[in-house]
């Protein structure tokens, strides 16, 4: 479950790499470790980040939270050096299909998940 967390974090930077340019996502992220709680139950935009952690990372191999299970929040805001030209049009990838489910209350956003999106490669 840990290394699917990674790649969607990668493929999330890689997009955002990609469709806007140079945004580079490296560095250092606000962190929360949820313990035994499902993304579900925990994710919150406005959650209270308890730790600073570097991305990309890999916190379930650091000590303090080394083979404990749960969910990993992470946090970390930036500026795109252009607008969304259509948001009806442009899509916005995601790394889940909660992410996804969240971001469809704040409006009409063609929002796609990272799966969604790799099957319409194939």
């Amino acid at each position: 479950m840990a290394l699917k967390r990674i790649t969607s974090l990668a493929g999330l930077a890689l997009c955002a790499a990609t469709c806007f340019g140079d945004v580079d996502l490296n560095g250092v992220w606000e962190f929360r470790f949820e313990e035994d709680r499902a993304a579900a139950d925990v994710a919150d935009p406005a959650f209270t980040a308890t730790d600073r952690i570097s991305v990309p990372g890999c916190y379930d191999m650091m000590p303090k939270w080394l083979c404990k299970r749960g969910t990993g929040l992470y946090r970390r805001k930036f500026t795109l050096d252009r607008a969304v030209d259509n948001p009806k049009k442009d899509k916005i990838v995601v790394a889940s299909a909660y992410v996804k489910r969240v971001l469809a209350k704040y409006g009409k956003l063609n929002v796609v998940t990272l799966e969604e999106l790799a099957a319409g490669c194939l």
